[in-house]
């Protein structure tokens, strides 16, 4: 007989890889319906992608700079970094589709922030790995 803490950890493992499935799924897709545009239009493409860099640049720099003034430790720190500046586009993808459509340009600009932000997030995380030493601050 399976226990129900046996059960949850299965479910939570299926849910997980489930999860993580459909949200390449749902970027794939997206690609490929907005695929022409974005190749077709970098213009547009840099137009929607200014304000997403802007909105990172400065969320990184303060959120992992407030980390290290306030003394935090290098895991607040970089939790906060990144959670902070991200963009939470799986929210975006889903609202944008089910308000405009997946054709759209909402949807469009939705496929733009996970170009960006994945990228940028791997970097922080190497920032991070490369500045973690100076955590916490020493106090004068």
């Amino acid at each position: 007989m399976v226990s129900s803490i046996e059960h949850c950890i299965v479910f939570r493992v299926f849910e997980a890889r489930a999860s993580i499935i459909a949200l390449l799924t749902t970027l794939i897709v997206l690609f490929s319906f907005e695929g022409q545009t974005i190749f077709n239009n970098p213009l547009l493409v840099a137009y929607l992608a200014a304000p997403n860099l802007m909105h990172y640049a400065i969320m990184i720099t303060w959120t992992y700079l407030l980390g290290y003034f306030a003394g935090w430790a290098y895991e607040t720190a970089i939790d906060t970094t990144l959670i902070g500046s991200s963009s939470h586009f799986e929210v975006a993808i889903a609202v944008a589709i089910t308000l405009y459509g997946i054709g759209s340009g909402a949807a469009l600009a939705t496929v733009i922030g996970p170009l960006m932000e994945v990228p940028l997030m791997l970097s922080v995380v190497k920032l991070g790995l490369r500045t973690r030493k100076y955590f916490p601050r020493k106090r004068l």
